[in-house]
């Protein structure tokens, strides 16, 4: 950074800059500095006017070092403003013989060829004061080691805007003059010392291409139209699923993964010791490094639905004190507060006629971490069984066997309701 003389140093560099460049055009040409005045006494020597007449807050820094204080009050680091500084050139001289086109098309030039204020012309704009003044009030300049340079831009003026800024100049008459703003000027205060920060301990840099990752479905691999139990082995089809820092997250907890493909991931559902039933979030991410486990990239997520697998069905009868019920035990197991629907259908007899009687019930269960379910007003006979967990529904057995009267029927699981 560079202390409170920055903008005078700015300044004279532009003169030190354009002199030569004045010079070379037309000798014995004078660079001034200061605001248009009008020639004195009628002289019409040429003549170069540098003037700085706005300055301006520089966006892009405005808000590089907030905050420079801590909650507690100490100096972090010390604060900095950087400005922009608008110029005006002028060019005075014969117009007759195109001094003053003469002069700008020369500075211009130079400008263009030269739009850095490097250290190299600073140090020598600094030391062409200290020759003749070694107590010049520039001396203790340090714009050189700004780190940041300061870069010339011209500024395409309209006539509007142009008049505009003569206009401030009384009684000045107009000449031939073109803008230009200087950024950045960085302004660093001098305050008491920050307080010094813990050295850094680890380096934890990472740069990786940016990883889409996207999922298309997921399905057991015993087939797509097959339920998927807490025990299945399933297939995580997408794009861009290959790394070697795979993770499948399947309601928040990390599966490991056995097979892994650009367009394929399998995972066995029986190593989440904590799967639940229901209708589960299921994602994938790509670890950038080992050292920086939270970053990642992560897919689009799916829903995986984990169908309840009844294990055994049992009915209690009704008692003096409470009444009768269907106790189911499920795989994987019910948690508590997930809500739970049982579905009884009644089984009908091989040989039963069409329009034989069908008895139908569904009934809610509280939320609870079991299936027990009170099933006090349904009529007594044999029942298909089937229960649905969070909008995940258990499956019905089916007689596959070809010389079975119930064959292609349903016939499991069931329970007796006496």
């Amino acid at each position: 950074m560079s202390n409170f003389l920055a903008p005078a140093v700015v300044t004279e560099s532009l003169r030190h800059l354009l002199s030569d460049a004045a010079t070379r055009a037309v000798p014995g040409t004078e660079v001034t500095l200061g605001r248009p005045q009008a020639p004195a006494n009628g002289s019409d020597g040429p003549a170069v006017n540098i003037y700085p007449y706005q300055v301006s807050p520089n966006a892009a820094w405005a808000n590089a070092d907030v905050p420079t204080r801590g909650s507690n009050g100490v100096l972090n680091r010390r604060p900095q403003i950087g400005l922009n500084i608008d110029y005006l050139i002028s060019f005075r001289g014969p117009e007759l013989d195109l001094v003053p086109e003469r002069l700008m098309g020369s500075c211009m030039s130079r400008l263009h060829a030269q739009p850095v204020l490097t250290s190299t012309v600073i140090d020598q704009a600094i030391a062409a004061l200290l020759s003749t003044d070694p107590n010049h009030v520039l001396r203790d300049a340090d714009l050189a080691e700004q780190v940041e340079r300061v870069k010339l831009t011209a500024l395409p003026l309209n006539l509007e805007e142009l008049s505009r800024l003569w206009s401030v100049f009384f009684q000045v008459p107009y000449v031939l003059s073109v803008a230009y703003q200087a950024s950045v000027v960085l302004i660093e205060e001098e305050v008491e010392a920050p307080a010094a920060a813990l050295p850094v301990r680890e380096r934890r840099i990472f740069v990786e291409p940016f990883r889409r990752i996207r999922l298309h479905r997921v399905e057991p691999t015993a087939g797509p139209g097959e339920p998927i139990h807490g025990d299945s082995i399933v297939r995580i089809l997408g794009t861009g699923l290959a790394s070697a820092r795979v993770t499948v997250n399947v309601d928040g907890a990390i599966v490991p993964a056995t097979v892994i493909s650009a367009s394929e991931i399998t995972v066995d559902l029986s190593a989440l010791s904590s799967l639940r039933t229901g209708i589960l979030p299921l994602y994938v991410a790509h670890g950038v490094s080992e050292l920086a486990p939270q970053l990642r990239f992560e897919s689009n997520v799916l829903a995986l639905t984990v169908a309840p697998r009844i294990q055994s069905v049992a009915f209690t009868p009704a008692d003096a004190e409470t009444p009768a019920s269907v106790d189911v035990e499920v795989f994987p197991d019910v948690a508590a507060g997930q809500r739970v629907r049982l579905f009884l259908n009644l089984l009908l007899e091989p040989d039963a006629q069409p329009d034989a009687e069908t008895r139908a019930y569904a009934i809610d269960a509280e939320p609870s971490d079991s299936v027990s379910i009170d099933v006090p007003n349904v009529e007594p006979g044999t029942y298909l069984v089937r229960v649905r967990v969070d909008g995940a529904e258990s499956t019905l057995e089916v007689d596959t066997d070809e010389n079975s009267e119930t064959h292609g029927r349903f016939i499991g699981p069931t329970v007796v309701v006496t």
